[in-house]
């Protein structure tokens, strides 16, 4: 299961860099259920409670989500409704989520699971309702519809920030003629427009609110360009090689620094000062069969990596934090996922 859902299109490249090997991309794209791990600090384990229809409770922080797998003349589908897999045990039903997109001609893709996100913290999700309008709900909260209408749902990537405060909403294809959209979630007001050359790559800075994107070619990028919550350019470079081969990238606190993992033979976590233009690696020990699925920021100096392992029952996720203090990782939790949820992805 993945942590989140891989991008459509050709964008994947972008994130997972030309070092990974063919099979290794098809098991990272057959992760595809699960949209976000979140990167909160963890809680303790608890045992699966009874399923509720509501939003959750406030302080009850979100873990995953996820639907069922089911069975239509005789191919796995995705079946709703979507469920939110809480830090507590409980698992929450969000009966109003739209489960399969819909083309811009209003058809079902049966086969694919509708866009959905979850903020870091695990306080907020954000996806299509049943009438098509984009929703962000707080958990146990109030839910805001968004002036965000594209033509169709099939080709759209939602991602939110660690508080839930900023939501990015790109629609696949060309991003010269559709642009990310990054909103201000308490108002509904558009905080930003990304370039149209640029891909959206994620959230940072202070207070989570600069973006750091990324121009794609084929298995690489050739340029890193951060924005301030005003739109002013934090930093534009060409990266090397070693950064530009190996998304996911996440933008540092300090607004400056991009983290990175190198999951090739000698395995690292790379720090990568744009400004500066120096490169530091961390040692990681990775299985041959780890899977990294995304990276982000947890503090100052806490990188958090979340890697998958898929299994024939069920997957094992696992969550490191690694100090860039100190060089120090530890594994902060691990648990599994059943195979009864839908896997497949835009990509598969």
């Amino acid at each position: 299961m993945i942590i989140r859902v891989s991008r459509p299109g050709v964008r994947e490249g972008a994130r997972t860099g030309a070092r990974a090997s063919s099979t290794r991309r098809a098991a990272r794209a057959a992760l595809g259920a699960l949209l976000a791990l979140t990167f909160l600090a963890p809680a303790p384990a608890a045992a699966a409670a009874p399923e509720a229809t509501a939003a959750g409770a406030p302080g009850d922080p979100v873990r995953y989500a996820f639907v069922r797998r089911c069975t239509e003349d005789g191919t796995p589908t995705p079946c709703g409704p979507w469920r939110l897999r809480m830090r507590s045990g409980r698992t929450v039903r969000l009966p109003d989520a739209r489960v399969h997109p819909r083309t811009a001609r209003g058809a079902k893709v049966a086969n694919r699971t509708a866009p959905f996100a979850i903020s870091g913290d695990g306080g907020t999700v954000a996806y299509f309702r049943g009438d098509d309008r984009l929703v962000v709900r707080r958990i146990g909260g109030p839910v805001r519809a968004l002036p965000y209408r594209p033509d169709g749902t099939d080709l759209v990537t939602l991602y939110l920030s660690g508080d839930g405060g900023r939501l990015a909403a790109e629609t696949g294809g060309d991003p010269e003629r559709r642009p990310a959209v990054v909103y201000d979630t308490a108002t509904g007001a558009v905080a930003l427009r990304l370039p149209g050359s640029l891909v959206f790559q994620g959230f940072g800075g202070e207070n989570g609110t600069a973006v750091l994107t990324a121009a794609p070619r084929g298995d690489t990028v050739t340029r890193l360009a951060a924005f301030g919550p005003d739109g002013v350019p934090l930093f534009d470079v060409a990266p090397p090689r070693a950064v530009a081969d190996n998304g996911p990238y996440a933008l540092a606190p300090d607004g400056r620094t991009v983290a990175f993992v190198d999951d090739g033979e000698r395995a690292a976590l790379g720090l990568y000062d744009a400004r500066a233009g120096t490169l530091r690696r961390i040692p990681l020990r990775l299985a041959a069969d780890d899977i990294v699925d995304g990276l982000g920021w947890s503090g100052e100096t806490l990188v958090t990596v979340r890697l998958s392992r898929l299994g024939g029952r069920q997957d094992t996720i696992r969550v490191l934090q690694v100090d860039t203090a100190t060089g120090a990782a530890r594994v902060r939790e691990s648990y599994t996922i059943g195979g009864d949820v839908y896997g497949a992805t835009p990509d598969a």
